[in-house]
């Protein structure tokens, strides 16, 4: 078992610092650990010696540490990590910085998104990567930081880039708690410093407008290509969200004889996609048939990795 003992420092006895004595029980040698000045109460230095005596007792047992003194472990100081694991009780911390947990990150969430995402994604990693600087360590990031990243991305002079608008700033965020969200669900930090950072709205009601079928034939008749033409006739004609569901439609998702289409839709609480039917509209289905090719397997191919709003003239 681990136990307490009280060195007193100076006159008057003011000061108390604190020393953890165990046995290991692997070799059978006494062990001692200096807590931290920080560490200044009796209580504190109690609550540390509980924690080290189940790590003992799961030491001796061959157990790994329970799952109430593994989260103390993760919220614990570097100081008091340290020690701890001089000791031999529990493994070094190891430094995890931004761009290299991002990166795995995507390397393995991307499989299961689409290039609209995967674009999205890569674009806050950058941002975040630009404010907080990619070899900061993970454990670093605050709250405080997380507050100020959304007010970074609000002031163009801080940024050294724009201004941007309200519902750009929120999909930032947004993909910002899912990358730290991961973090903490994997143990590489206690708690997601964004939770305290407000999303905001993503809708912008000043870009809301109504536009008359007369006008958008007039732009899809002077869009340069096929697949331009038709992605826009989907999203005013077909109702699909560009590039999400249009990118992710097969020739064999249409139905040229019953004028019908299935088509992807967002992805709901349980992570499966849903399966949209709709109708082929006779103001569609010029586009759909002028792009039919029998060899390609996707509607839409040039555009599946580039943003076509940033391409549309």
């Amino acid at each position: 078992m681990a136990s307490v003992s009280i060195n007193v420092l100076g006159k008057g006895k003011s000061k108390a610092a604190y020393r953890l004595r165990f046995v290991d029980p692997r070799t059978g040698v006494e062990k001692k650990i200096r807590l931290p000045k920080m560490v200044n109460r009796r209580k504190n230095a109690d609550v540390i010696c509980s924690k080290v005596s189940s790590l003992v007792s799961s030491i001796a047992a061959g157990d790994q540490p329970t799952p109430e003194v593994a989260r103390w472990i993760r919220g614990i100081s570097d100081e008091l990590h340290q020690r701890l694991a001089t000791a031999g009780l529990i493994p070094p911390r190891v430094r995890l910085d931004f761009g290299s947990f991002t990166e795995g990150y995507l390397a393995d969430h991307l499989k299961q998104t689409g290039a609209s995402s995967e674009m999205n994604l890569n674009r806050t990693r950058d941002l975040l990567g630009a404010f907080l600087g990619m070899e900061t360590d993970v454990r670093d990031v605050t709250t405080e930081k997380a507050k100020d990243f959304r007010l970074w991305l609000m002031d163009g002079k801080r940024n050294g880039n724009q201004s941007y608008a309200e519902p750009t700033v929120a999909g930032h965020i947004k993909r910002a708690k899912q990358f730290f969200r991961a973090a903490a669900k994997s143990g590489v930090i206690q708690s997601n410093p964004f939770d305290d950072v407000a999303v905001g709205s993503q809708v912008n009601d000043d870009r809301s407008v109504y536009v008359p079928a007369e006008t958008v034939d007039k732009v899809i008749n002077a869009s340069h290509c096929a697949e331009m033409r038709l992605l826009i006739a989907l999203s005013r004609y077909g109702g699909l969200r560009v590039p999400s569901e249009a990118t992710r439609m097969l020739w064999t998702d249409i139905d040229f004889e019953k004028n019908e289409m299935n088509f992807r839709g967002k992805a709901g609480n349980d992570g499966k996609v849903k399966r949209l039917l709709s109708p082929v509209f006779p103001q569609l289905k010029p586009y759909l048939i002028d792009l039919f090719d029998p060899e390609n397997t996707h509607v839409i191919n040039r555009y599946r990795t580039t943003n076509p709003r940033t391409q549309m003239m």
